[in-house]
């Protein structure tokens, strides 16, 4: 509590003063709290400095994704660009519909990551009645947080992690769907 108090302290000084502040932490917390701007480094070197909003949804980097918290990162296949959507399938063999941007030069057949926030997940208890942006899994187990309980979801041997309300009567080994919000899911090449 008294380091969450002394980090409103010090940024309603800083703005109060007026001054630019150079603040060095690895506490990723504290560095969207305070900051105006942000920059990932890594061995010296910037990998990307922006606002905290835009460098937390997106990151130029799989490094920079995975550096700002928690992300799921999923390996699929490209399969088919449609009008409206992406086929990709993942690593499991799951056959995904998702209205996920890929890179221009990626060709079918090439292996992409997904990089994609556990809150971006919405954890559905019954089949939805559409397969767009969505994929099958099982609880694999689950962690009660207080405000929120923390899923692990096998989808086809891959564990992600997905945010639910804590009122949820959770079963492992039951079967759920993801829904993706694939606004908020970002695609590179694999390995790129």
């Amino acid at each position: 509590r008294m380091r969450d108090q002394m980090r409103i302290e010090l940024h309603d000084l800083i703005n109060k003063v007026g001054v630019t502040a150079l603040y060095v932490t690895h506490d990723q917390a504290e560095a969207f709290a305070l900051a105006n701007r942000v920059a990932v480094m890594s061995h010296g070197r910037i990998m990307q400095e922006g606002s905290p909003r835009e460098i937390y949804q997106r990151p130029e980097t799989q490094f920079v994704a995975s550096f700002l918290g928690a992300a799921n990162i999923l390996s699929a296949r490209l399969e088919a660009r449609l009008a409206i959507s992406t086929v990709l399938v993942l690593e499991g063999g799951e056959k995904s519909h998702l209205d996920v941007a890929v890179p221009d030069e990626l060709m079918l057949g090439d292996m992409v990551e997904l990089i994609i926030r556990p809150e971006d997940l919405e954890v559905l208890f019954e089949a939805p009645a559409h397969s767009r942006n969505v994929v099958p899994g099982r609880i694999a187990g689950f962690t009660f947080l207080g405000s929120q309980s923390e899923c692990g979801i096998d989808i086809g041997g891959t564990l992600v992690r997905a945010v639910v309300h804590p009122g949820h009567d959770l079963q492992k080994g039951a079967s759920v769907w993801l829904q993706i919000n694939s606004s908020r899911c970002i695609a590179f090449r694999k390995g790129g």
